[in-house]
């Protein structure tokens, strides 16, 4: 703890937030123009976020194109800023009165998330769908657990105001349907039935760590 208290106090941590946030958006948004020069119906109700990583969608041909190089590049270098991240929120939610094994729990479980983006973001379903799908499990399944877990913790802190936790509910309940309904085309919905859930996951994520982003830095 003490070097991780010793890094922090040299490097505020809400700037990885914003870090973080920006590359995140950055990525998708560049991915996403490229995507559109190739397949222009591309839309956030038929295709899933995850498109962005593959070969476009209907074809066959798997090779390497620039805009999948862009997508699952960034997504790597975000969830590598998820292991920073996480760290500095839980060391901030110790210092607020947060019970330290709820937090450490509350990160270890995170980290399943994030190994779980790694595999999204290194192995594209065009690759290995079987890989990329066990990845997207472990990553929503995670971020939900976990998240139900942050939840509670800062809850539980006097000094953390209730906007916070509410804003991570949110992103929880987002990823709960989208990870459910994701099982649910192993059982017969629809395959693109999950698409606008993936994204309104990436997009609440984004809000709650936005909002602690800058609440911790008004905060230190």
């Amino acid at each position: 703890m003490e070097k991780i208290d010793n890094f922090y106090s040299k490097h505020n941590g809400s700037y990885f937030i914003f870090e973080a946030i920006f590359i995140a958006v950055v990525t998708v948004i560049v991915s996403s123009i490229l995507y559109i020069q190739i397949d222009w119906k591309f839309n956030i109700i038929g295709y899933y976020l995850s498109d962005l990583g593959s070969i476009p969608l209907g074809t066959t041909e798997n090779k390497f194109y620039l805009y999948a190089i862009v997508f699952n590049s960034g997504m790597f270098v975000v969830s590598l800023f998820r292991i920073i991240v996480s760290l500095f929120l839980i060391r901030y939610l110790i210092l607020h009165n947060c019970p330290k094994k709820l937090a450490w729990l509350t990160f270890g479980i995170g980290l399943i998330a994030t190994s779980g983006s790694l595999i999204v973001s290194a192995v594209p379903y065009s690759v290995s769908y079987n890989v990329h799908l066990m990845g997207a499990f472990l990553l929503f399944i995670g971020a939900t657990i976990s998240g139900t877990l942050l939840t509670f913790a800062e809850f539980k802190s006097e000094e953390i105001p209730k906007i916070l936790p509410i804003s991570i509910i949110i992103n929880v309940l987002a990823y709960g349907i989208f990870a459910t309904l994701l099982f649910g085309t192993r059982l017969g919905l629809p395959e693109r039935l999950p698409c606008v859930w993936e994204w309104i996951a990436f997009l609440t994520s984004l809000t709650w760590l936005a909002i602690h982003g800058i609440y911790t830095y008004n905060n230190p």
